[in-house]
């Protein structure tokens, strides 16, 4: 129940006057103060306070002491929160993917964090920053080793090319806006394609389990692997916004009879989320584990583990040079406070 739906309600009583709050459940919880001693209190002298502002202060105060009991008398939000998850955790769902696309849709802020980027042939560590022209990124150390003053050089050159011709950097954002397009889509999917069931709480997270809806017909060829998972989710009570998510690839999904594609059973994935700050939602782990031959994601690999940590605020109008700049400039430390 939210504190913001106390409706305030005044009443006037032949001898009584009194002000209270109504639940939404019909509960009133009053303060009353008999007529007499406060519409007939006599007037001190060297007093400007008229009797209607006794009055009014007077109201004033039961209001305030009136809405203190009644919120003494609310359930606190952690008490409720197993329950209603108990009782529906599809519309739980349903209202943390409405939260999470209109995040997407609508929170544009630039950060700068540190990423590190593990699969079979790489293993990298870079600083990246989001700019207007996309995100761009710095390696600072490879398979374990600081760069060379040589490969340091390389990686400054990369990103002066970039400013001057960013045709590369155009196409690695329209590849990120796809498979941000396909990520969406499968969002969206979530309240429909799986049932789920309440599995108690994890430090302050409620844990849902999920499995494949059976009445559910995958839209895409993503969509049918993703819907041949099973496992579990963290949900974020307080805000309603997805922290974990942990999958398993209960049977095998094939493409054209096999033909075209397989994906075997086995095959895991994770996805752990945090708030950064004001509200912002961020990708802090990825870790996908799938064997097999068909691959859809242009910028995820079937063996893949990254890290993002580090997140500093950045200005959210940042130009491709100025972002250039700031990863070039030695131990710069982006502001935690929104510019």
């Amino acid at each position: 129940m939210s504190r913001q739906q106390c409706i305030s309600r005044w009443i006037e009583l032949p001898r009584y006057r009194a002000i209270g709050i109504q639940l939404p459940n019909g509960l009133y919880c009053w303060g009353a103060a008999h007529a007499a001693s406060v519409a007939r209190r006599p007037k001190k002298p060297g007093r400007s306070i008229s009797r209607d502002g006794v009055h009014s202060m007077y109201f004033r105060f039961l209001a305030c002491l009136a809405f203190a009991l009644c919120l003494a008398a609310l359930p606190s939000p952690a008490a409720g929160e197993p329950a209603a998850a108990a009782s529906d955790p599809q519309q739980l769902v349903r209202a943390v993917v409405g939260n999470e696309l209109r995040a997407s849709e609508t929170d544009h802020s630039h950060w700068m964090y540190r990423d590190h980027d593990v699969e079979p042939a790489k293993n990298v560590v870079r600083t990246c920053v989001d700019t207007s022209g996309g995100q761009i990124c710095r390696v600072i150390e490879r398979d374990g080793h600081v760069l060379t003053r040589e490969e340091q050089n390389e990686e400054k050159a990369h990103l002066e090319q970039l400013v001057k011709n960013p045709t590369d950097q155009k196409k690695k954002q329209k590849e990120q806006k796809d498979d941000d397009r396909k990520a969406a889509e499968l969002v969206n999917m979530l309240p429909h394609g799986f049932l789920y069931h309440y599995d108690g709480k994890e430090g302050n997270y409620i844990r849902l389990k999920f499995e494949p809806n059976p009445n559910f017909n995958p839209p895409s060829r993503e969509a049918t692997v993703f819907h041949a998972m099973a496992g579990t989710m963290l949900i974020d009570p307080r805000q309603q916004r997805l922290a974990d998510m942990k999958g398993t690839l209960i049977r095998s999904v094939d493409f054209g009879w096999g033909l075209l594609g397989r994906l075997n059973k086995g095959g895991t994935f994770e996805v752990k989320r945090k708030d950064v700050g004001g509200g912002h939602w961020v990708n802090t782990l990825l870790d996908v584990h799938i064997h097999g031959k068909a691959l859809f994601f242009k910028t995820i690999n079937a063996e893949q583990r990254e890290l993002q940590e580090d997140f500093k605020r950045v200005p959210d109008r940042l130009s491709l040079a100025q972002g250039v700049s700031m990863l070039e400039t030695p131990g710069l430390q982006a502001s935690t406070k929104p510019p």
